[in-house]
């Protein structure tokens, strides 16, 4: 077996404000559309469903103002920590609890507005997170769901085949690596009125980046240990994708889907 080639993505590793602004930068549409579709107004209540340390909770609550409530849940006490310092640095109206996707800790139709963003992609059991969602929202209220699907990474390299063993194998490892193509059916089925989709395409121009996001290093690194490919392939493709970003060349894409629908 080869010796690993040193993670590429190192700058980026260093340098926590650059990387946020890159973040920012190409997700920043899908981010936009996401509160557009929840149709939040001044003195709304909220909830962000797998919060995580609530950037999306401190932008809601930009929305929903002073008389506003914004409330964040998620399972990760870290996380939770990381948040709740945050809210009262800022003094934000903005509270944080921890509690499973699937077993929300409020009573029912607590909230106007409900959403969760790259949540179901974690979830077994996505149907029943989808009916909690919808228990603690009031009538009338917009649910919103946003996720990616795994399957649509595309990476423009050299060795096609290789590359198709490598995303394979990426989709494989996730507990619903579909969940953004579901999201639309889902809704539907759950009786919600008014369902939309939206899908938003982000593309990046740098392979150290895609490998930070995507976790593409940790993924190869897993593969060669499995054997489905060599630490040479690895190696190779690694270096190949190196060289396009030095040269101008580097192309990969993701498509997150935003979906909506009001209850009954």
């Amino acid at each position: 077996m080869t010796t690993p080639t040193p993670p590429s993505q190192t700058a980026y590793q260093q340098d926590g404000v650059t990387y946020l602004n890159k973040i920012i930068q190409l997700f920043g549409g899908y981010k936009r559309r996401g509160f557009t579709f929840l149709q939040v107004s001044p003195g709304q209540h909220i909830l962000d469903v797998g919060c995580g340390t609530g950037e999306d909770a401190f932008a809601l609550a930009g929305l929903t103002g002073p008389t506003g409530r914004v409330c964040g849940v998620d399972p990760d006490p870290n996380m939770l920590a990381a948040a709740t310092t945050r809210a009262a640095a800022l003094n934000a109206p903005v509270t944080f609890t921890r509690g499973e996707a699937h077993a929300l800790p409020f009573p029912d139709a607590s909230f106007d507005r409900t959403r969760a963003d790259r949540v179901f992609q974690h979830l077994a059991d996505p149907a029943a997170a989808l009916a909690d969602m919808i228990r603690v929202t009031r009538p009338g209220g917009w649910i919103s769901l946003l996720d990616v699907d795994w399957g649509s990474v595309l990476i423009d390299a050299g060795d096609r085949t290789l590359t198709r063993r490598i995303l394979d194998y990426h989709h494989r490892h996730h507990v619903n690596a579909s969940a953004g193509i579901q999201l639309h059916g889902l809704l539907q089925r759950a009786g919600l009125a008014e369902v939309e989709t939206y899908g938003e395409t982000v593309c990046v121009t740098e392979w150290p980046l895609a490998a930070m996001i995507w976790g593409l290093d940790a993924i190869t690194t897993r593969a060669v240990a499995e054997g489905v490919i060599t630490g040479g392939e690895r190696d190779r493709w690694n270096h190949d994708l190196a060289e396009r970003t030095r040269n101008g060349t580097f192309f990969a894409a993701i498509t997150g889907f935003i979906t909506r629908g009001r209850k009954p």
